[in-house]
């Protein structure tokens, strides 16, 4: 009897502990998320205007905005997950590019330095570490 007791009582811990790091995740990803999406608004905005963009910060953030909207309403379907990604980036292009009246080859390639300069800066990591 007391096995099962203790058994009963370790998963309502286990239980309120899920709820407990639901609850911590939600909130973090509440307050993280925005600040994210700033930040990477600010970097992208800087390749815009090497790449001529004529529009103003707010442009770019409503480019990335526009872009990530599906991505963050439908995150919790783990098999839309790469669709998702793809055509958010797809709307992003168009966002970056109206809004800041460039084509959208040249939004295009303003989004992909991020990735490319992250990926050159992880490959120089390892090249070094190894």
């Amino acid at each position: 009897f007391q096995v099962e007791s203790i058994n009963i009582l370790l998963s309502f811990q286990s239980y309120k502990f899920s709820i407990y790091m639901s609850l911590i995740f939600f909130v973090f990803f509440l307050i993280a998320l925005p600040v994210f999406l700033l930040v990477y608004s600010g970097i992208v905005h800087l390749f815009v205007k090497l790449f001529k963009g004529k529009g103003n910060y707010s442009g770019t953030f409503k480019g990335i905005i526009y872009g990530m909207t599906p991505s963050v309403l439908l995150i919790f379907v783990p098999i839309l997950n790469l669709a998702l990604l793809l055509w958010s980036f797809v709307i992003s292009i168009f966002g970056v590019s109206i809004n800041q009246e460039i084509s959208k080859l040249r939004a295009f390639f303003a989004l992909m330095m991020l990735p490319l300069l992250d990926s050159i800066i992880i490959a120089l990591f390892i090249l070094l570490a190894g």
